[in-house]
């Protein structure tokens, strides 16, 4: 009898329970904030999942997961996971952790947020902790900002984003019936963030909070802060949810006198409310930035050729005359131009840069700036008519190491000039420049390696006949530059030593107008390893484009995704690559070829063979030639070169395929 009362008892306490459970504690709210608040400066629209099981226990667990999207368009995000234990009457014990993420401008940020909270239906308090786990902090590089008009002295500024770790401490309580106003008050600290004594935050702060549920699953409020870091801060919102339950309905409205009737349900009802309270805390990493400012002297000798004599070379009273700033920066120094044009034959200093262009400058104690261009699109010029600019053909006339940006070169024999016989040595790196003068810009041999990228030729009539020239280097690269003769003359780009490999030489994006100009536009005279020739465009009409000279067993040519516009439809062919002498293997990919042009592909030396890989390409036809003696390998079967390049395959002599490329 005994257990079947304990039994009927249970039974009963649980057809209660189930009696009293209205609505669902488990939620989905839209919400919107507005227009700031700490650590941030834009609203925000927030997107909340509450999840938690509908009873009515000891322990509520709960899922809680929130994205944001500012008005900026830059995200956040956090997802928590907590419970609640109830310790007696209607007071409740909880914990939780939250991860969160913050991507702004500056800095995209996350975070560990664990936290405490001690509740009930009359008073509550709260513990929070933040602690960034990545994206705590980035130091930017510095920013020109001004010259301050003594000597070489300049200003630049060093931006500074930290996400700081924060506490707090927070009270908050229902202040009565109407509206269900819940206000409350806190305090936090935001610890300091820091990189190089550039930082901010290490201050405390205050806040306040308050929440009115206007109807059943509405709610509205705001919160002001004060920090020393952020200073006043203050939003509102307004927030959306459903389905209902005893959390998101009024304590004292219509619906939940009309749900829980019972005081046992109603005070069921006050539990369970305080068991699945929203959490309450700061869902926004805050981020925080400073600009610092420094003074620097630039460790440059500057000229101005319109300045007035008697300068002493600093950025306030520059040189008028470029070897006197040449002299006083020495061998391995810096030289800035300001403007002006300077006429003669110079020994340069290691660096050249002008002020047409951007330049990233050593300071006094090693750290690097990048000034903007001081006379953007206004190139100072250097020029020499019927002479040479820097060098002469004499050997190891000027430095070994260059580094050029930011110059026109005017009217000249020869821009530049360097020769060295053996061994190879010096570096060269021009960019940023232009050419103008029409003579030769560059005829170099014995370097290790030279860098031509980001500059313009105008070149009418070259001393040399090539626009540039190079010999017994080990690595030319030249990229994202535009060749425009003013005249008809033989070549563009000649690579020639016949006794020594050229190394490696990369020609990529590129483009060549007037091509039609040109009856030989590239040779190479001498071994090589490595020729690379990519995403060039070219104005077309050339008769001889590619001659190879190879003087024993060389390395690849790679010709790969360059197109041809056709300006010039009679001049047929247009493309011919020419083998006279070694072995040489090609790899010709992906390059197109306007109007009904050829690719023509010819090895002309007895006893010698060319070795051709030919995919991809768009063409109106491809001419492959083997002289007599000679033969010409292609690594495709004649099926799969015929599939894959559009127009047609003609051969000429012993052309075999699907070779493998084998001598």
């Amino acid at each position: 009898m005994r257990k079947i009362c304990i039994l009927a008892c249970a039974a009963s306490s649980l057809l209660a329970q189930e009696a009293c459970l209205q609505g669902v504690p488990s939620h989905v709210s839209a919400r919107y904030r507005g227009p700031e608040g700490i650590g941030y400066n834009r609203g925000y629209t927030t997107l909340e999942g509450f999840i938690t099981p509908n009873w009515q226990r000891g322990f509520q667990p709960f899922l809680d997961v929130r994205g944001h999207m500012f008005d900026s368009g830059r995200a956040a995000a956090n997802i928590g996971i907590g419970g609640r234990f109830s310790i007696f009457s209607d007071w409740a014990l909880g914990g939780n952790l939250f991860y969160d993420f913050r991507d702004a401008k500056h800095l995209r940020s996350h975070q560990i947020g664990p936290g405490l909270e001690l509740l009930s239906s009359m008073i509550d308090f709260r513990l929070n902790g933040y602690f960034p786990i990545a994206g705590v902090k980035k130091l930017d590089s510095l920013t020109f900002n001004q010259f301050s008009g003594f000597g070489n002295e300049l200003i630049a500024t060093r931006k500074f984003a930290g996400a700081p770790a924060n506490l707090a401490f927070e009270v908050g309580a229902p202040l009565g019936p109407y509206l269900d106003p819940y206000l409350s008050i806190g305090s936090y600290y935001l610890f300091r963030r820091s990189v190089d004594n550039v930082g901010c935050a290490g201050v405390w702060g205050g806040i306040a909070r308050l929440g009115l549920q206007v109807f059943d699953g509405i709610t509205i409020g705001g919160e002001i802060s004060y920090d020393g870091e952020y200073k006043t801060r203050g939003n509102g919102f307004i927030s959306l949810s459903y389905p209902l339950g005893p959390n998101t309905i009024r304590r004292h409205g219509s619906r939940w006198k009309k749900w829980y009737q019972t005081p046992e349900c109603n005070q069921r009802a006050i539990s369970q409310r305080v068991m699945t309270k929203n959490v309450i805390r700061q869902e926004i990493i805050p981020l925080c930035t400073k600009t610092a400012e420094f003074q620097f002297n630039l460790d440059c000798v500057f000229a101005d050729g319109n300045a007035p004599a008697g300068g002493d070379g600093t950025y306030a009273s520059p040189f008028n005359d470029l070897n006197d700033a040449f002299a006083k920066a020495g061998v391995d120094g810096c030289v800035y131009l300001l403007g002006g044009t300077f006429t003669g034959n110079f020994n340069p200093s290691a660096q050249l840069l002008g002020s047409a262009c951007e330049q990233v400058i050593t300071v006094a104690d090693g750290t690097t700036i990048t000034l903007p261009p001081l006379t953007p699109g206004v190139y100072p010029v250097i020029e020499n008519p019927g002479g040479f600019i820097f060098g002469t053909l004499g050997i190891g006339t000027i430095s070994e190491n260059l580094f050029v940006r930011g110059i026109e070169f005017g009217a000249s024999l020869i821009d530049v000039t360097y020769i060295m016989l053996s061994p190879r040595r010096g570096n060269y790196s021009f960019s940023c420049n232009r050419h103008t003068g029409g003579g030769a810009a560059f005829l170099v041999t014995g370097l290790e390696s030279i860098l031509i990228n980001d500059s313009e030729f105008f070149v009418f009539s070259p001393f040399t006949a090539n626009i540039v020239q190079v010999g017994n280097t080990t690595s030319t690269i030249i990229t994202n530059s535009s060749f425009t003769p003013l005249g008809s003359f033989p070549l563009i780009f000649d690579f020639t030593n016949p006794t020594a490999d050229i190394g490696t030489v990369i020609l990529s994006g590129n483009t060549i107008d007037n091509a039609d100009d040109f009856t030989n536009f590239y040779r190479i005279i001498g071994n090589y390893s490595n020729i690379v020739f990519k995403n060039n465009t070219i104005n077309v009409g050339v008769d001889l484009f590619f001659q190879i000279e190879s003087q024993g067993p060389s390395g690849t040519l790679t010709f790969k995704n360059n197109l041809f516009i056709d300006t010039d439809p009679g001049v047929d062919p247009v493309l011919d690559f020419r083998n006279t002498v070694g072995s040489d293997e090609i790899i010709f990919n992906k390059n197109i070829i306007q109007g009904n042009n050829t690719f023509d592909f010819r090895t002309t030396v007895a006893g010698e063979s060319l070795c051709l890989s030919l995919t991809d390409n768009i063409a109106g036809g491809y001419n492959l030639t083997a002289d007599p003696g000679s033969i010409l390998n292609v690594n495709e079967s004649f099926a799969q070169v015929t599939a894959v390049n559009t127009g047609s395959i003609n051969t000429t002599g012993t052309v075999d395929f699907d070779t493998g490329c084998l001598p």
